[in-house]
């Protein structure tokens, strides 16, 4: 569907980061638990003030998804849960520095905590990829 992607950042930079030359990516997860049909996400993140902050990567708010009306963007905010649809290409800021593709439908949900700090759980669910099916 989309045959070029264009990315601002060099591609030495973004080659550290993940080998998105490989087909199937699924193994790189080591931060995800698979359990019965899902993998299942969980960060501890800043999440106040209608952001979510990264204590690595800095804010991760704004996320982009393409679709038929072009690149939208929406916001992670504490507990506003959004899906993005499988074969819908996403990014979020600051995450990996590029777009991908899910073959299952992936939930995104950030859980204040109830601290001062701000200190919370950001919980990324994702349909579990069988056979054929990847994360690229």
């Amino acid at each position: 569907m989309f045959a070029e992607l264009m990315v601002k950042e060099p591609i030495e930079k973004i080659i550290a980061d993940w080998d998105f030359f490989e087909d199937k990516v699924l193994p790189k997860f080591s931060t995800f638990k698979p359990m019965g049909q899902n993998i299942y996400g969980i960060r501890r993140r800043v999440i106040s003030g209608g952001q979510v902050n990264d204590p690595r990567k800095g804010n991760i708010s704004r996320h982009f998804e393409i679709g038929p009306k072009g690149v939208s963007e929406w916001r992670h905010e504490a507990l506003n849960l959004h899906l993005t649809t499988s074969g819908t290409p996403h990014r979020v800021s600051h995450n990996f520095g590029y777009w991908h593709v899910n073959d299952k439908d992936e939930i995104y949900l950030p859980v204040p905590g109830t601290g001062a700090d701000g200190v919370g759980y950001f919980l990324v669910i994702m349909g579990f990829p069988r056979e054929n099916e990847t994360d690229r």
